[in-house]
């Protein structure tokens, strides 16, 4: 799409006629030009700055830079994960940034007027099939192709996102203790796919205005997937991680009483060393944190840091640049703000 578009833009800015048309074998293939070579039309000629489009950038936003749900699978094979933020967050970004520039400034240089669909300025007329004189039914394949060329790019990334949300739905519930129990557990499993895949499929089916439905969704149920859900599912994380270090620093300190307890007195050393129903409990809490004992995450070292009395850790090379509370609440304040901006706007249009 992006070398049709600038065929058209150069076609359109040279007023190029009939008769070179047909000396240029490669314009063939391009069916946005053909509506050119049978009468005149405007050269764009955009307005630089729309703010009634804001509310709507947004929602559109959320769904470009879908490339995040890609990134933790091209850092996971990555050995040195010491300068990652510069070697592939910050590329990956700028790259998918942009492309998205250079396609949509090339889109408002060739075209007046832009469908919902980008894809759809670019379906073959009539006057593609008698110019070109390119057979039928290849004309319909052409067409039928660039059609349903964004369903072929939604197909192969919906299954993806709706099984990353579902996952992280699951582990966000999994930190409250009402859903713990086996039969809570068996509910989630049979619910929480619906309402992955009901909202989504009941909004397409009710609305045909793409447009509205890309900024409305993409801000509203965009912002949760892609913001509010990771947020609390990382802070949830976080604190669970702050309670089990907390936890084993308090037994540690426990049993270094006991020991001296008992090199001052033997008799009083056996008894103390008895176990009792309170330190039992803490044993057993102790298990269910016995996951972390081996292991730093990089998400959790400045927790470690706070909470443990050896303050003297060294922070490890692969330790996370988002480790601050202040990412988290600016994550949910932009979620936030993206969510009223696009609702005011809606109902002010109704």
């Amino acid at each position: 799409m992006l070398s049709l578009s600038i065929e058209r833009a150069i076609i359109l800015h040279k007023n190029i006629t009939v008769a070179s048309f047909h000396h240029n074998v490669s314009m063939y293939w391009n069916p946005s030009i053909y509506s050119l070579l049978t009468k005149s039309e405007p050269i764009p000629k955009p307005p630089a700055f729309q703010p009634q489009n804001i509310p709507s950038l947004f929602g559109v936003c959320v769904y470009v830079f879908m490339c995040h749900h890609s990134i933790p699978g091209i850092v996971t094979p990555v050995r040195n994960k010491s300068k990652i933020l510069c070697r592939i967050f910050i590329p990956v970004f700028i790259t998918v940034l942009s492309f998205n520039l250079l396609l949509s400034t090339t889109a408002i240089i060739a075209f007046d007027h832009i469908e919902d669909i980008y894809t759809l300025n670019f379906l073959p007329n009539n006057e593609f099939i008698d110019i070109s004189q390119i057979p039928y039914t290849l004309a319909l394949v052409i067409g039928y192709f660039l059609c349903l060329f964004p369903v072929f790019a939604l197909t192969s990334s919906f299954p993806i996102v709706g099984t990353s949300l579902l996952g992280n739905i699951f582990s966000l519930c999994n930190f409250f203790s009402v859903f713990k129990s086996d039969q809570a557990q068996k509910i989630l499993k049979y619910t929480l796919p619906f309402v992955v895949l009901l909202p989504p499929l009941g909004i397409s089916l009710i609305t045909h205005n793409v447009g509205y439905l890309t900024g409305f969704t993409g801000a509203i149920f965009g912002s949760g997937i892609q913001y509010i859900i990771p947020a609390l599912l990382v802070f949830k994380a976080r604190q669970y991680f702050t309670h089990c270090v907390t936890l084993k620093e308090s037994n540690l300190e426990t049993t270094t009483d006991l020991q001296q307890n008992d090199t001052a007195s033997a008799t009083v050393g056996d008894e103390m060393t008895q176990p009792t129903s309170s330190n039992s409990g803490m044993e057993n809490e102790n298990i269910i944190c016995s996951s972390t004992d081996h292991t730093t995450t990089p998400h959790s070292v400045s927790i470690i840091r706070k909470c443990s009395t050896h303050h003297l850790l060294p922070i490890p090379m692969h330790a996370s640049p988002f480790q601050h509370f202040f990412w988290i609440t600016i994550i949910i304040i932009w979620a936030l703000f993206c969510t009223i901006i696009v609702l005011i706007d809606k109902i002010h249009h109704l």
